[in-house]
């Protein structure tokens, strides 16, 4: 599996293993985004503001992709299933499951986020 993970050294300079890691992490975040917006835009495609909406943080050793759009409520429903209820509030009884969406996207990221970080490592050891 051949993974960009802009650790490559600079001139003279030897790959640095905390910023590496900080490039590992954002990669696999920007990865999980893209997985999410894909598997959601492919099985929710009615308006596309839910696929839209993922976005990320990545903020020191804290990690986060989450929904912002207008239909950021929706994503423990759509992946977990929920009752229906119509515009009224009246309860139907049926049950309509819940479609992966985002744990398919998360094993992606989880993938990449490994292999880039053994990538990382080799090349930090290889230095010495």
């Amino acid at each position: 599996m051949d993974i960009e993970v802009g650790f490559e050294s600079t001139v003279g300079r030897k790959p640095d293993l905390k910023s590496g890691m900080q490039s590992v992490k954002q990669r696999a975040t920007q990865k999980m985004v893209s997985e999410v917006r894909k598997n959601a835009s492919a099985q929710f495609n009615r308006t596309g503001k839910y696929a839209d909406g993922w976005t990320s943080e990545v903020d020191g050793d804290d990690v986060v992709v989450y929904n912002e759009g207008e239909r950021d409520s929706m994503s423990h429903l759509l992946e977990n299933g929920h009752v229906v209820i119509d515009r009224n509030g009246v309860l139907h009884g049926d049950w309509s499951p819940g479609e992966d969406h985002i744990k398919p996207a998360f094993e992606v990221a989880q993938k990449v986020y490994l292999q880039a970080a053994e990538d990382l490592i080799d090349d930090v050891l290889k230095e010495w």
